[in-house]
């Protein structure tokens, strides 16, 4: 498995139902110097993205996709906070080859995000810690979320020649997701995901044709 989770309520299950109470954006706030290495990470992301040239025929196929609402995102690397955990799990060498703890390969693992007519799919190997208790099933303890998102706003930038996405959307289990990403030109894509439950990470990779689900 390529999850790494360590539990950090130890208070029972009724401090846990209070906090579940807590609006997404609360969540955000609280996080926030967390997340400022994760937005570090995300910038340092989108400038080599930027680095390439989109052809006019990227951003027509991407305008395409984004009009008909229907593409997916593949991640090709996760960017976790480099918390004492993940830390402790890389001096272990139990991550992929050619990884660090900023920076994980999950080339070969079912990682990404389809945007789909109204709905969002995502399924994607998650590294760090919780923060809460929730029951999770035994092999199912990555980021995986289905439904149709609340809040999803998608938005072409003209000086920067890129679209900006964000949307909140929860699991099965009652996790909450808020993920907010930039889609580049040249076919490429970095995104990252705030949840209810645990810290936050980072994803790159590349933007393709939705999954035939039919």
């Amino acid at each position: 498995m390529a999850i790494l989770d360590t539990d950090r309520n130890s208070n029972g299950e009724l401090h846990m139902t209070a906090e579940r109470s807590i609006k997404f954006k609360q969540m955000k706030t609280k996080n926030n110097v967390l997340l400022i290495a994760v937005v570090l990470a995300l910038l340092s992301m989108a400038c080599a993205s930027k680095k390439a040239t989109a052809s006019p025929e990227q951003l027509a196929k991407l305008q395409e996709m984004v009009d008909s609402n229907a593409f997916r995102l593949d991640a090709r690397w996760a960017n976790p906070l480099a918390t004492q955990t993940v830390n402790a799990i890389a001096v272990s060498g139990l991550l992929p080859l050619g990884s660090n703890p900023n920076r994980i390969d999950i080339f070969g693992m079912a990682s990404y995000i389809e945007f789909k007519n109204d709905s969002v799919f995502g399924i994607l190997p998650y590294y760090g810690e919780r923060q809460f208790t929730r029951k999770y099933p035994p092999t199912d303890a990555g980021i995986q979320f289905e439904g149709v998102p609340r809040d999803f706003e998608i938005a072409f930038d003209e000086k920067k020649r890129q679209y900006n996405f964000n949307f909140d959307i929860e699991s099965d289990t009652g996790e909450g997701f808020t993920v907010n990403g930039i889609l580049f030109g040249n076919m490429n894509t970095t995104f990252y995901v705030n949840s209810t439950d645990r810290l936050s990470i980072a994803y790159s990779g590349s933007i393709k044709d939705p999954i035939d689900r039919e």
